[in-house]
Protein backbone atom coordinates (compact mmCIF):
# COMPACT_ATOMS: atom_id res chain seq x y z
CA UNK A 1 0.00 0.00 0.00
CA UNK A 2 2.37 2.06 0.94
CA UNK A 3 4.85 1.93 -2.22
CA UNK A 4 1.31 2.24 -4.65
CA UNK A 5 0.71 5.58 -2.16
CA UNK A 6 4.29 6.56 -3.29
CA UNK A 7 4.08 6.21 -6.81
CA UNK A 8 1.25 7.75 -7.28
CA UNK A 9 2.47 10.97 -5.91
CA UNK A 10 5.87 10.53 -7.56
CA UNK A 11 3.34 10.29 -10.85
CA UNK A 12 1.14 13.42 -9.92
CA UNK A 13 4.83 15.73 -9.05
CA UNK A 14 5.79 14.58 -12.48
CA UNK A 15 2.64 15.37 -13.92
CA UNK A 16 2.93 19.00 -12.51
CA UNK A 17 6.72 19.67 -13.00
CA UNK A 18 6.28 18.60 -16.65
CA UNK A 19 2.97 20.93 -16.77
CA UNK A 20 5.31 23.79 -15.41
CA UNK A 21 7.82 23.31 -17.48
CA UNK A 22 5.40 22.85 -20.66
CA UNK A 23 3.50 26.11 -20.06
CA UNK A 24 7.08 28.21 -19.03
CA UNK A 25 8.36 28.19 -23.29
CA UNK A 26 10.83 28.47 -24.27
CA UNK A 27 12.64 32.32 -23.00
CA UNK A 28 15.75 33.47 -25.09
CA UNK A 29 17.41 36.86 -23.71
CA UNK A 30 17.35 39.17 -26.99
CA UNK A 31 18.51 42.33 -25.11
CA UNK A 32 20.07 44.20 -22.35
CA UNK A 33 20.55 47.63 -20.77
CA UNK A 34 22.11 49.70 -17.85
CA UNK A 35 20.09 51.59 -16.73
CA UNK A 36 21.31 55.23 -16.12
CA UNK A 37 20.10 57.26 -13.16
CA UNK A 38 19.27 60.42 -14.66
CA UNK A 39 16.87 59.73 -16.85
CA UNK A 40 13.58 57.76 -16.94
CA UNK A 41 13.33 55.94 -20.12
CA UNK A 42 16.02 53.36 -21.50
CA UNK A 43 15.19 51.36 -25.12
CA UNK A 44 16.62 47.95 -25.67
CA UNK A 45 17.51 47.40 -29.59
CA UNK A 46 17.06 43.74 -30.66
CA UNK A 47 19.86 42.43 -33.04
CA UNK A 48 17.95 39.24 -33.21
CA UNK A 49 14.87 39.63 -35.83
CA UNK A 50 13.15 35.87 -35.02
CA UNK A 51 9.55 36.62 -34.33
CA UNK A 52 8.10 36.94 -30.79
CA UNK A 53 4.67 36.43 -29.39
CA UNK A 54 5.68 37.26 -25.76
CA UNK A 55 8.53 39.40 -23.72
CA UNK A 56 9.62 40.07 -20.02
CA UNK A 57 11.54 42.28 -18.15
CA UNK A 58 14.60 40.81 -15.83
CA UNK A 59 15.58 43.53 -13.46
CA UNK A 60 19.44 41.90 -12.36
CA UNK A 61 21.57 44.34 -9.80
CA UNK A 62 19.38 46.58 -8.16
CA UNK A 63 15.92 47.00 -7.65
CA UNK A 64 13.52 49.09 -10.30
CA UNK A 65 10.30 50.38 -10.65
CA UNK A 66 9.11 49.79 -14.29
CA UNK A 67 6.57 51.48 -14.90
CA UNK A 68 5.22 51.76 -18.98
CA UNK A 69 6.63 49.35 -21.58
CA UNK A 70 6.58 50.14 -25.39
CA UNK A 71 7.53 47.31 -28.47
CA UNK A 72 8.69 48.48 -31.76
CA UNK A 73 8.28 46.03 -34.10
CA UNK A 74 10.40 45.93 -37.28
CA UNK A 75 7.06 46.60 -40.00
CA UNK A 76 6.45 49.77 -38.00
CA UNK A 77 3.83 49.30 -35.90
CA UNK A 78 4.09 49.46 -31.94
CA UNK A 79 2.62 47.56 -28.81
CA UNK A 80 1.98 49.82 -25.31
CA UNK A 81 2.08 47.72 -22.24
CA UNK A 82 1.52 49.72 -18.64
CA UNK A 83 2.82 47.59 -15.76
CA UNK A 84 4.02 49.69 -13.12
CA UNK A 85 5.64 46.71 -11.01
CA UNK A 86 8.44 46.86 -8.26
CA UNK A 87 10.96 44.29 -8.88
CA UNK A 88 13.71 43.27 -6.59
CA UNK A 89 16.71 42.15 -8.16
CA UNK A 90 16.64 38.62 -10.20
CA UNK A 91 12.26 38.85 -10.35
CA UNK A 92 10.64 39.29 -14.01
CA UNK A 93 7.91 41.55 -14.85
CA UNK A 94 4.57 39.59 -15.83
CA UNK A 95 4.66 38.32 -19.45
CA UNK A 96 3.93 40.81 -21.56
CA UNK A 97 1.52 39.13 -24.59
CA UNK A 98 2.15 40.81 -28.07
CA UNK A 99 -0.74 41.06 -29.95
CA UNK A 100 0.78 38.98 -32.95
CA UNK A 101 3.83 36.94 -33.41
CA UNK A 102 6.54 39.83 -34.76
CA UNK A 103 9.93 41.07 -35.21
CA UNK A 104 10.79 43.28 -32.41
CA UNK A 105 12.98 46.33 -32.90
CA UNK A 106 13.20 48.18 -29.99
CA UNK A 107 11.67 47.94 -26.43
CA UNK A 108 11.60 51.25 -24.19
CA UNK A 109 10.66 51.11 -21.00
CA UNK A 110 10.17 54.35 -18.51
CA UNK A 111 11.16 53.19 -15.05
CA UNK A 112 11.57 54.50 -11.68
CA UNK A 113 14.78 54.21 -8.99
CA UNK A 114 13.84 52.34 -6.00
CA UNK A 115 15.78 52.85 -2.99
CA UNK A 116 19.28 53.81 -2.47
CA UNK A 117 21.84 51.48 -3.97
CA UNK A 118 25.16 53.08 -5.90
CA UNK A 119 25.06 50.62 -8.45
CA UNK A 120 23.13 50.71 -11.35
CA UNK A 121 20.43 48.57 -12.39
CA UNK A 122 20.56 45.73 -15.42
CA UNK A 123 17.35 45.15 -17.36
CA UNK A 124 17.77 42.30 -19.52
CA UNK A 125 14.77 41.28 -22.33
CA UNK A 126 13.67 37.58 -22.55
CA UNK A 127 11.43 36.83 -25.28
CA UNK A 128 9.51 33.49 -26.45
CA UNK A 129 7.72 32.49 -30.00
Amino acid sequence: MRKLCACAVTVGLCFVLSSTLASAGNWLPIGERTVDERTTEESIDVANTSSFKEIKLQVRTTPLKIVTVKVEFRDGTSFDATLDSYLPPGVFTKVIELPAAKSIQKVTFTHKKVGSSANPAVVRLHATT
